[in-house]
């Protein structure tokens, strides 16, 4: 006995675009042209009038589909240019507190950099975009250094924004 249900009883053009936007573009796109230079018949126009929307439909979500495709790769790369340009900014703010304690030595510049500007060059992205963080934290209570906190916040708030787009998230 045979389990498989009758060939003809299949929608054969489901089968094929089932988890395929693109082969349902392409045959969709197909059948809507075919539809639409043959309307002259009546039957084909009452075809072409019940397939017409869903294609639309279908195409206004392809769209939305690729257009968020191509956001996150946009995304991908500002969050890359931006971690390209966290080595000059460590060593901007780096700069900055030692012109506030004054020592390498110090125990306040220890805290925020204690192991120097490695955190912020090694360890993956996450990990270079936590350090960002953690030296943002570490000047919460630091009236002297306010500016450069304001500086560490706006550029952590930048690669949180591209970093999120790069996931595809929306950003609000």
């Amino acid at each position: 006995m045979a389990t498989r249900v009758f060939h003809l009883l299949i929608n054969s053009f489901l089968s094929v675009t089932n988890k395929s936007y693109k082969l349902a573009f392409i045959l969709g796109t197909f059948t809507d042209n075919a539809l639409n230079a043959a309307k002259a018949d009546p039957k084909i126009l009452e075809l072409y009038n019940e397939f017409h929307p869903v294609y639309t439909a279908f195409l206004a979500a392809y769209n939305a589909w690729k257009t968020q495709i191509n956001t996150s790769i946009s995304g991908t790369a500002s969050f890359e240019q931006l971690l390209a340009q966290l080595t000059d900014k460590s060593n901007l703010w780096q700069s900055q507190v030692l012109a506030f304690y004054k020592s390498k030595t110090d125990k306040g510049f220890i805290a925020l950099f204690p192991n120097g500007l490695r955190p912020f060059y090694t360890g993956g992205k996450l990990a270079e975009m936590n350090a960002v963080k953690t030296l943002s934290d570490g000047m919460a209570n630091i009236v002297g250094l306010a500016g450069v906190k304001t500086d560490v916040d706006a550029f952590y708030a930048l690669l949180v924004s591209a970093f999120s787009v790069h996931q595809g998230q929306k950003v609000m």
